[in-house]
């Protein structure tokens, strides 16, 4: 937790958190820039003149950023 020097409020550090993290709590916003970062990351690995080690690079963030949709999905309420 972090404090702001002018005030007593205590705010949550996300410059550290983790993806695994359980308590980890992703607004519609968050979710709405992971689905334009793999919308970008789509173009890149469709890409054939793409590097290999950069096409690779990229699939695997692609699958990590679609993890995090999927969790996302199942666990908002019905």
């Amino acid at each position: 937790m972090r404090t702001d020097q002018d005030s007593k409020r205590f705010t949550p550090d996300t410059s550290d958190c983790r993806p695994q993290c359980p308590n980890i709590a992703r607004t519609d916003a968050d979710i709405a820039e992971i689905r334009q970062q793999i919308t970008r990351l789509r173009e890149i690995t469709n890409d054939p003149l793409a590097p290999a080690i950069r096409h690779q690079r990229e699939l695997a963030e692609l699958t990590r950023l679609e993890a995090v949709i999927s969790s996302h999905e199942q666990g908002r309420p019905a």
